[in-house]
C-alpha cells in the first residue's frame, strides 16, 4: 500500500495532537508498509490500552474501499476526536506511557496541553518516603502514624507531622524469612488501645501487634486467605474481630481476650465477602459487603443477618462501602461507577450520584475515602480507579478534580483531614502524597436531598 497512504497528514495530525508514541509506530509502519504490516497496526491500535481510534476521512473514497479489503475488518484511518472523558482518559494513559519510556519533554508537553485545553486542576504529588512496593496502609486517629506493609512482609510504622510532606520511618519489623505468595491484606490501629494493632493475610493467620516493640504479641490461625477484618469499637462489650476470607464464604469473629475463632456466620448463605466493618454508632451491628449487597448483622439476634441493602435503581456489582465517622450514613460503590447514599439507623436508601467521567466500570474492589470541607456529613468522595483518582461531591454528581500520582493499579486512598492531604497507594506499588485543592465552593450548589424510604429484601 506504499503511496496510497497520505502519510504527510497521518504524522502532521500525530504531531499537533501530541502523539508521540503513535507517531514512531506511524514510522515504523510507513518504513515496511504492506497490507501484512498495516493489518498488524491496525489490530495494535484496537488492542491496545490507550484505545486510539481512527478515522476514514484522511483516504480517498478509492482507496478507502481498497483498504478496507485487505485490512478487513479493521480500516488504516487517522485519529478523529473522541469525547471529553475518554479523551482525557486516553491522554493519561498516554502521558503515563511517555513518562514510563523516559520521554519527559514528550510526557510534560502532553500534560501542558491537558491542563490548558481541559483546565484541570492539576496538583502536585511526590513519592513518600517508604521506598518499598507497599501492599496495604493504615492511619491512627490521630493521622500522624501510619502503617505500612510491604510485599515482602515487612511492616513499618510511619509518622508524619502536620505540614509535612514526607514521613519518618520510627519502627520496622522483617520477617525472618519471606514466604512466596504471601502478603498482608489488612492492617488495622486498635481502637481504643492505640499500642496496638492487628493485621491479616494470606497466611490465613490474624495476628496482634505491639507498636512498642513491634514483635507480634498474639497469633489466631483462621485456616484460609483473608482479605479484610475490622474491629469493634466498644471498650464495654467483648473486644470483637471481624475477619473476611478472600475465596471463601463467611465472616469469622475472633475475641482477642480468648485468642480463639468464637464461630463463623454464614457460612453458605452470604457469599464471599469484600468488606467488613463495625457500625461506629451502633456497637452490636456489623455490615459486610458482598457482590450484591449489604448486609446487616445484629450480634445478639441469633447472629444471622437482620437485613439486606441493595440500591434499588442499579443491580451492578458493589466494589466498595463506607460507614461515616459518626455513623449515620453508609456510602457504596457499584460496579457501573455509582455511589449509593443509605441512612444507616433507617436502613433506607437516601439517593444515588452516578459519576460523568469513568471510561469503563469499576471491576475490582477499592478502598475509597469520605470527607467533608466543614463540620457535616461527609458529602465528598475519594475513588481511587486505575492510575487516578477523582474527586466526587456525592450532593451534585460533579468530578472536576482528578489527581494523578506516579504509581498504577492505585485501590487505597487516606484522607488526612488536619492537612488536607491525600496518600494513595495500590497492590504492589510505592504510596503518593497528593495535595487537595481547597477551591471547592462550586461543589456545594445542590442542597442535600431528603431520605426517602425504599422497600427492600427483608430476611
Amino acid at each position: 500500500l506504499e503511496g496510497t497512504v497520505d502519510w504527510t497528514e497521518v504524522f502532521s495530525a500525530a504531531k499537533r495532537l501530541n502523539f508521540w508514541a503513535v507517531y514512531w509506530r506511524l514510522c515504523l509502519a510507513k518504513f515496511k508498509a504492506t497490507a501484512w504490516k498495516i493489518c498488524i497496526f491496525s489490530n495494535y491500535c484496537r488492542r491496545s490500552p490507550t484505545r486510539w481510534c481512527l478515522s476514514e476521512f484522511c483516504l480517498p473514497v478509492v482507496e478507502r474501499e481498497r483498504c478496507s479489503k485487505v485490512v478487513h475488518p479493521f480500516r488504516v484511518t487517522c485519529i478523529r476526536q473522541l469525547s471529553t472523558s475518554q479523551t482525557l482518559f486516553t491522554m493519561y494513559r498516554e502521558y503515563r506511557d511517555l513518562r514510563e519510556s523516559g520521554m519527559m519533554c514528550e510526557a510534560n508537553s502532553l500534560l501542558q496541553q491537558v491542563e490548558t485545553e481541559h483546565l484541570l486542576k492539576m496538583r502536585t504529588t511526590n513519592l513518600l518516603s517508604v521506598d518499598r512496593l507497599t501492599s496495604r496502609m493504615e492511619m491512627d486517629p490521630s493521622e500522624q502514624f501510619f502503617l505500612f506493609a510491604e510485599v515482602t512482609g515487612i511492616v513499618r510504622i510511619a509518622q508524619m507531622r502536620t505540614g509535612e510532606k514526607n514521613m519518618t520511618i520510627i519502627a520496622e519489623w522483617v520477617p525472618r524469612c519471606v514466604i512466596p505468595r504471601t502478603k498482608i491484606t489488612c492492617l488495622r490501629w486498635h481502637p481504643w488501645d492505640h499500642s496496638l494493632f492487628t493485621s491479616v493475610g494470606t497466611d490465613g493467620r490474624l495476628h496482634a501487634w505491639s507498636a512498642a516493640t513491634m514483635v507480634p504479641v498474639q497469633e489466631t490461625e483462621l485456616g484460609y486467605k483473608l482479605k479484610y477484618h475490622s474491629i469493634c469499637n466498644n471498650p464495654a462489650s467483648e473486644p470483637l474481630i471481624a475477619a473476611a476470607y478472600s475465596d471463601r464464604a463467611g465472616i469469622a469473629i475472633v475475641d482477642l481476650r480468648d485468642n480463639i475463632p468464637c464461630f463463623r456466620m454464614a457460612i453458605g448463605e452470604i457469599g464471599i465477602s469484600s468488606f467488613v466493618e463495625w457500625s461506629p454508632r451502633e456497637k452490636d451491628r456489623l455490615l459486610t459487603m458482598s457482590p450484591t449487597g449489604v448486609y446487616v448483622w445484629d450480634m445478639r439476634s441469633f447472629r444471622v443477618p437482620v437485613k439486606k441493602l441493595v440500591p434499588p435503581d442499579d443491580r451492578s456489582k458493589l466494589r466498595g462501602m463506607k460507614i461515616s465517622s459518626d455513623g449515620q450514613h453508609l456510602f457504596t460503590l457499584q460496579g457501573s461507577n455509582r455511589f449509593g447514599l443509605w441512612h444507616l439507623p433507617l436502613m433506607i436508601f437516601v439517593q444515588s450520584t452516578p459519576s460523568q467521567e469513568f471510561s469503563s466500570v469499576i471491576d475490582k474492589t477499592v478502598e475509597f475515602d469520605m470527607f467533608s470541607l466543614v463540620q457535616c456529613d461527609e458529602n465528598y468522595a475519594f475513588i481511587p480507579v486505575y492510575d487516578l483518582v477523582h474527586l466526587m461531591c456525592l450532593r451534585t454528581g460533579n468530578i472536576p478534580v482528578h489527581l494523578h500520582g506516579p504509581i498504577s493499579g492505585v485501590d487505597q486512598c487516606i484522607y488526612r483531614r488536619i492537612s488536607q492531604q491525600l496518600i494513595i497507594c495500590g497492590i504492589d506499588s510505592r504510596p503518593c502524597l497528593c495535595t487537595v485543592p481547597t477551591d471547592l465552593d462550586d461543589l456545594r450548589q445542590t442542597p442535600p436531598p431528603q431520605p426517602a424510604p425504599v422497600i427492600d429484601d427483608d430476611f
